[in-house]
């Protein structure tokens, strides 16, 4: 029997519990009962630094300590905790904008049930930079995007003053990606423009993927040429794969 239960009446050595909800109550004898302490819980000294309130400036101005007056060495002990305060808050400003830097990649900070928030996940909040919910894709002339399905990448490209998305897949886009393609980048847009009429969705000639694994490489040379208006055209040999890489 496991509680907590609460204690609502006792009668000699019986004590009559009742279960936190209120749903079920029982008599038991009083020497199986032992008083329940709530737990503290347990925060890691990291994480309560990183708790503790600290303004953030724009600028990082200067790191240097204010000047002060000279004071008896008794009132020193005094002083002892605000400028421990003063380190940690520094702490957090600095290892704050070290990650809105870019500078502590592939640093996992915390895990909230099955979600996972890594330094990419944080560096979005800088100033200057939007969450995904605030991206307008009306004020925009192209979007691209990787998505990895089943282990595999693909390529999307979206030309929103066009009307039109551009689909590719390593190894060749089939009929059906394309169409799903249309219909998926037309609904997002859809999201901010409803006013959007006919969209299209097509594919172009390139390279062809040779093995399992340069997918996600051969994308990203994809992304490269077309967005920067170069000729698609790449090596898919594993020598020419292992220089791209």
């Amino acid at each position: 029997m496991q509680g907590p239960y609460r204690v609502v009446d006792i009668e000699g050595k019986v004590a009559e519990i009742v279960s936190e909800k209120g749903n079920n109550t029982m008599k038991v004898n009083i020497d199986h009962l032992a008083h329940y302490v709530q737990p503290e819980e347990r925060i890691p000294a990291k994480l309560k630094r990183l708790l503790d309130p600290s303004p953030l400036a724009d600028p990082l101005t200067s790191t240097s300590t204010p000047t002060s007056t000279s004071t008896p060495s008794t009132s020193s002990q005094t002083l002892a905790p605000s400028s421990q305060a003063e380190g940690a808050s520094s702490e957090v400003e600095t290892l704050i904008r070290d990650i809105w830097a870019g500078r502590r990649k592939e640093t996992l900070w915390a895990k909230y049930g099955p979600y996972k928030v890594y330094s990419e996940n944080l560096m979005v909040l800088a100033p200057g930079q939007q969450l995904e919910g605030e991206l307008d894709l009306t004020k925009h002339n192209v979007a691209a995007g990787a998505i990895c399905y089943r282990a595999h990448w693909t390529l999307i490209i979206m030309y929103l003053r066009e009307n039109r998305s551009l689909f590719l897949d390593p190894f060749g886009a089939t009929k059906e990606q394309i169409s799903r393609c249309k219909d998926l980048t037309r609904s997002l847009v859809r999201k901010t423009n409803p006013a959007v009429g006919r969209w299209a969705c097509n594919s172009m000639d390139h390279p062809k993927q040779q093995d399992t694994t340069s997918c996600g490489v051969l994308i990203c040379k994809l992304a490269e040429q077309i967005l920067l208006d170069q000729k698609v055209q790449y090596p898919v040999d594993q020598a020419g794969v292992a220089s791209m890489r």
